[in-house]
């Protein structure tokens, strides 16, 4: 009985199993809270790299200037950059 639960698993593990799904970002628009360091960095620059529109949010304008310029040498995209605090709508703004 053991064996045919296990059977029963396994075959149903090969065939639900997920698949990875690949959505193509050439020129798409990909916005990125976070954006100015860590995973949200990395995926904005992934993301410009694949050939994406790029806009990053993040609190620190600072960093966003570095994050941007980072983007920018390295894939040639102009990524967007604002300054926002998304606990917050009144405290967004543009970078310049």
């Amino acid at each position: 009985m053991a064996s045919l639960f296990f059977l029963f698993l396994l075959l149903l593990a090969v065939v639900v199993r997920p698949r990875r799904v690949r959505i193509p970002l050439k020129g798409r628009h990909v916005l990125v809270s976070g954006g100015s360091s860590g995973i949200g960095f990395a995926i904005a620059r992934r993301a410009a790299a694949e050939g994406a529109r790029v806009s990053i949010l993040a609190r620190d304008p600072d960093r966003l200037h570095d994050a941007r310029d980072a983007i920018r040498r390295d894939t040639g995209v102009d990524a967007a950059a604002l300054a926002a605090d998304v606990r917050d709508p009144r405290r967004r703004r543009p970078c310049p």
